[in-house]
């Protein structure tokens, strides 16, 4: 994923984010919940990445999200595991490849919880269809 998207990262201002995610960096979630309550929703940059997705092919991609979640999931629950995710989506030149790789990022290094480990969540995807054209 690192070279199909690099340009395209570093144009969106993410990539040193996403590559800062390559290390093992101890939690602090009281430091984390601080900041959130004070930036949460705020963007510097621009429109925030937490506004709903307005238009009809916006959500239409959260749609194909979703789909895509329970297909890669093969049945065996309502979400796929990241090791399902990756097998699904990576490098099979999907039309959400980089959606996907975005949601998996989101869900296991930015947006951590509890259950991150066992599935990429759905609450990302919003997210992830922002961050993927550059808001």
């Amino acid at each position: 994923m690192h070279n199909k998207y690099q340009a395209l990262w570093e144009h969106f201002g993410i990539y040193n984010a996403i590559l800062s995610s390559k290390y093992h960096i101890k939690q602090h979630k009281e430091l984390v919940l601080g900041i959130v309550e004070k930036c949460w929703g705020f963007s510097v940059l621009g429109e925030s990445i937490l506004s709903p997705l307005k238009t009809k092919q916006l959500v239409e991609i959260e749609g194909k999200l979703i789909k895509g979640s329970k297909k890669a999931a093969r049945g065996r629950c309502m979400f796929a595991s990241p090791k399902d995710w990756m097998d699904y989506f990576m490098g099979t030149g999907h039309e959400l490849e980089h959606e996907a790789f975005l949601s998996l990022w989101l869900s296991n290094f930015v947006f951590v919880t509890s259950t991150s480990i066992y599935y990429v969540g759905k609450h990302v995807f919003p997210i992830v269809i922002h961050l993927a054209r550059g808001n």
